[in-house]
């Protein structure tokens, strides 16, 4: 498995849809905290600095949420890919991996709750 860190727009992306009650600073803040867990992974995986600290701090620093018009499925595979990402290391076992993991799933069931399909198919 590949590591990479996402771009910007990607976590702005699902942070859009998942937290549009959050005001931009509150999202800026959680934006931070997902680029920085992406970047541990990154490092982890490839087991030496992915970037080196003056440009990691500057990456994090410069992160400012912005919010992206998006659909619920653009939302959840922009988490999911988000997600891949961080599956390095020791990075799943943390509590904002798995609180993230939790939303996707959730859109995931809520995405499939939606299709007709599903309401369709027999339920017992």
């Amino acid at each position: 498995m590949s590591s990479f860190i996402v771009k910007n727009k990607t976590i702005n992306t699902f942070l859009s849809f998942l937290n549009n009650n959050l005001s931009d600073e509150e999202n800026t803040l959680i934006g931070r905290n997902l680029l920085k867990m992406n970047i541990e992974a990154t490092e982890q995986r490839y087991s030496e600095p992915y970037l080196n600290a003056k440009e990691k701090r500057q990456e994090l620093k410069n992160f400012k949420f912005e919010f992206v018009s998006t659909t619920k499925i653009q939302a959840l595979k922009s988490l999911s890919c988000f997600l891949y990402q961080c599956s390095e290391g020791n990075i799943p076992s943390k509590k904002l991996f798995k609180d993230f993991r939790k939303k996707e799933i959730d859109l995931a069931f809520e995405i499939i709750d939606e299709l007709r399909v599903y309401k369709e198919a027999e339920w017992g």
